[in-house]
């Protein structure tokens, strides 16, 4: 809903490949590869950085957003090739904050 707000979110996309990703959003010119991760227990894994990174080449897309819901872990940026990974806890995003990160 958040992102909705702020600009244009495509669900479900489909990469040439078939793989799945949770969607696409549009925000002031740049289009994010959109992926959640909704476990409690356990942070981000450099496995689904690396799956985020498929999406993001395959797409032609050279930013993308993990978002997760591990409590109290700061967000993180992860720089690969010409690639950027934002990885952000739910309640930074639903703060708005993570807008200073993009």
């Amino acid at each position: 809903q958040l992102l909705s707000s702020l600009g244009k979110v495509i669900r479900k996309v489909r990469t040439p490949f078939g793989k799945e990703a949770d969607a696409i959003w549009h925000y002031r010119g740049c289009n994010y590869v959109i992926e959640i991760k909704n476990y409690l227990r356990t942070k981000v894994t450099f496995s689904e950085i690396k799956q985020v990174l498929h999406y993001m080449t395959t797409l032609h897309y050279t930013n993308a957003i993990i978002i997760h819901l591990y409590p109290n872990d700061p967000p993180r940026i992860f720089f690969r090739d010409e690639c950027k990974i934002l990885i952000v806890n739910y309640g930074l995003l639903t703060s708005g904050k993570f807008l200073n990160y993009l």
